[in-house]
């Protein structure tokens, strides 16, 4: 799956997307909606004593042995999709940035809910929230949806900057029913903000959701620090602030930074049941699917 070649080309978020997600769930060996709808999942061996009124037996009439037909039963799941659009999702711009896998791994997962019948809605957000939806489960909805991360992913740049733990605030308190919350973004945080972060999601655990966090970043660059060994000009794609720097010079002691934050993230995400997914953006999609997936079969 050739996801720079997709969004430079071809643009059609809704075929896309549907296609990596039947292509990506014909895969599984196992069905990953066990337990998620009311359709027949599979059948196992009649023990002695339970009910019959589930046996098959027009496989009885083919086989002589007593089978039972096993469902997947009905649950009616809300989902909210939160996205980061703050200028430093928008890099970098070489190939595709944060904000362009966001949307497309976004409009992945509502492919899925929609498969599920599944209501689900959209928040994009910056320092404040910026658009959301209602929840909802309708064709028309979808459509709506999808046509907003169409035109969300056509965009070339960010406005603001980032303070995530303040839209999850205010997300908590407008989040009426206990849903499932997926968080995609950079976590590019101001430093007095990063408590306010865990608030954010320490608020969304207390108010029984469940909460399923993309950090998205480049690992390349963001984590890596793979740059040439050069004096570079470093700039915040969100303050404007810069430094010029050689890479060389910096790489160990940044790297392990970098992996310090990540253990701490962990950490606190453990702390409060939080399901915490690092999505390199130079990887397929499917290890997000696959992501969202383990979640979504949490709700059992």
């Amino acid at each position: 799956m050739n996801l720079s070649t997709f969004i430079h080309k071809y643009k059609n978020l809704n075929a896309f997307t549907k296609k990596v997600v039947e292509g990506f769930l014909t895969g599984l060996h196992k069905s990953p909606f066990h337990g998620f709808s009311v359709e027949f999942a599979e059948h196992r061996e009649y023990n002695t004593g339970e009910s019959i009124k589930d046996l098959d037996w027009k496989l009885y009439s083919r086989t002589d042995k007593l089978f039972v037909k096993k469902y997947e039963d009905e649950t009616n799941l809300r989902c909210h999709i939160i996205i980061d659009q703050s200028a430093s999702m928008f890099v970098p711009k070489a190939a595709y940035s944060k904000h362009q896998f966001s949307i497309v791994a976004a409009a992945c997962i509502m492919q899925v809910l929609k498969k599920q019948r599944d209501a689900y809605g959209l928040t994009f957000f910056t320092d404040k929230i910026e658009e959301m939806t209602p929840i909802k489960s309708s064709t028309s909805h979808f459509t709506n949806c999808i046509n907003l991360l169409q035109n969300s992913l056509n965009k070339e740049m960010g406005e603001g900057q980032t303070n995530t733990g303040a839209v999850l605030n205010l997300l908590a308190e407008k989040i009426n029913r206990r849903s499932l919350v997926v968080l995609f973004t950079d976590l590019n945080e101001r430093i007095e903000h990063k408590e306010e972060l865990i608030k954010g999601l320490q608020h969304l655990h207390f108010r029984k959701h469940d909460i399923l966090l993309f950090n998205v970043f480049d690992k390349k660059l963001e984590l890596d620090l793979d740059y040439d060994d050069v004096p570079t000009q470093f700039v915040d794609a969100e303050t404007g602030d810069s430094i010029k720097l050689n890479p060389q010079e910096i790489r160990s002691q940044y790297t392990q930074a970098q992996m310090a934050h990540r253990k701490e993230l962990i950490e606190k995400c453990t702390q409060y049941k939080i399901d915490c997914h690092f999505a390199d953006i130079n990887e397929d999609l499917e290890s997000t699917i696959g992501a969202f997936l383990r979640k979504r079969s949490g709700k059992n």
